[in-house]
């Protein structure tokens, strides 16, 4: 398949969005999520989240995992 083919459905399906979920949401690893993002190849999903959202899938996780830790719950 044509790559220029795969940007717009990477992008019309939310690969990336559901991909972002499970590595704030989820303890699965890198590798369960690009499998359920639909990426047979791991180093081709660290390519696209690269592209896509200018951070490795790890660097994302850890810099969610920051973010929670610095948020104010109201509830304290």
């Amino acid at each position: 398949m044509d790559r220029t083919i795969l940007k717009p459905l990477f992008d019309t399906i939310p690969h990336h969005s559901s991909a972002k979920r499970l590595l704030m949401d989820t303890p699965l690893s890198v590798t369960e999520i690009a499998a359920f993002s639909g990426f047979g190849d791991l180093s081709h999903f660290f390519h696209t989240f690269k592209t896509e959202a200018g951070i490795t899938p790890n660097a994302f996780r850890k810099q969610c995992a920051g973010d929670s830790q610095h948020k104010v719950n109201p509830n304290e």
